[in-house]
């Protein structure tokens, strides 16, 4: 099975709680949610080479969603 990365391109943070219902066989299920905002110029090539493990952001994690 190839992974399932969801990539949401949108400047607010959304609910979208059917994203991360458990994998079954009868739904595909999602194994990562990336949430990019917007992306701008630039931003669509370094998002391939970030899901590709080209680069690695290094960088600190600003804001963190929990899940119920």
């Amino acid at each position: 099975d190839k992974p399932i990365i969801v990539l949401i391109n949108a400047s607010n943070i959304l609910q979208i709680p059917e994203l991360s219902e458990p994998k079954a066989s009868s739904e595909y299920g999602v194994d990562a949610i990336f949430w990019v905002g917007n992306t701008g110029n630039n931003a669509i090539e370094a998002i391939g080479k970030l899901l590709a493990g080209e680069v690695n952001p290094s960088g600190r994690t600003v804001e963190v969603w929990e899940k119920d």
